[in-house]
């Protein structure tokens, strides 16, 4: 750690509840229906992602839109909305306040498919690689005099502007489309999203980062064979080498360098 970046990069995926899709054209949609025997077994689920073009035009990262099914539309008025730019109804807010606390116990509910006119819309956004963002040991201690550890995450104007920029678009397009309308919940467009404790749901269980990836020391903690710079016998797997979030689960990516590692240990020993 002679360069001070051990524990710092963290990166972890933003998941809020940010807008609602009321469809133009209600209707099945048989994809909601898969795996539905066992609560226990996960869903299919339908994501919306701006192109890579776009991401470029706006200058923002990677984020998706999850599109979870509702059944009728609270109220009518919803369907009025300004495309992206919407006035948010107070029982449209509190309705999808509740449908996101069901679906945090695990009991969310089920909507009539054959009715389908809308959509609640969560985010899984990726976090820019922020210096500042850092896991350290605090002074309090566990039960075994171990060290605590105290995560310090921290967002930035690039985190705060892909949200916004990426809903505000998708309700441009939705529109111009004639898919729907999509209303864009008050606190994604407030000056500060996350100045209120409230306003950031949670993380999305994906830590990144703290040991990051790079040939130069003084920029990466391990190197392209995730061998700690300066301890050849150290070496470090998994998501903390990652260098960028992503947007997408990072399990697979994580087993895949791990395995590479395991192939590259398998040669030196």
């Amino acid at each position: 750690n002679d360069n001070d970046l051990v524990g710092r990069f963290f990166m972890e995926h933003v998941e809020a509840p940010c807008a609602r899709m009321i469809l133009a054209a209600p209707g099945p949609l048989a994809l909601y229906v898969l795996n539905q025997d066992s609560m226990l077994t996960r869903r299919a689920r339908g994501e919306l992602v701006l192109t890579y073009e776009a991401q470029r035009e706006q200058q923002i990262l990677n984020c998706s839109a999850d599109l979870s099914p509702q059944g009728e539309v609270v109220t009518d008025e919803d369907t009025n909305r300004i495309d992206g730019y919407p006035d948010a109804a107070d029982s449209v807010i509190a309705f999808v306040d509740e449908l996101w606390r069901a679906f945090r116990a695990g009991e969310f509910p089920e909507p009539d498919l054959a009715t389908i006119e809308a959509f609640s819309m969560q985010c899984r956004s990726e976090t820019a690689p922020n210096p500042n963002s850092r896991v350290m040991l605090s002074e309090e201690r566990d039960a075994l005099g171990v060290p605590r550890v105290k995560l310090d995450w921290r967002l930035t104007d690039l985190d705060k502007r892909t949200l916004r920029k990426t809903f505000e678009v998708l309700g441009q397009e939705i529109g111009r489309t004639d898919r729907g309308r999509i209303q864009i919940r008050d606190w994604l467009l407030e000056d500060d999203p996350f100045g209120s404790p409230n306003s950031l749901a949670a993380g999305g269980w994906h830590h990144m980062g703290t040991a990051r990836m790079h040939d130069d020391p003084k920029q990466g903690v391990v190197d392209a064979n995730c061998t700690v710079h300066g301890l050849a016998n150290l070496h470090v797997a998994g998501s903390a080498a990652f260098t960028t979030s992503g947007t997408a689960n990072p399990t697979l990516t994580l087993i895949a360098l791990s395995l590479r590692l395991s192939d590259h240990l398998k040669t030196k020993v």
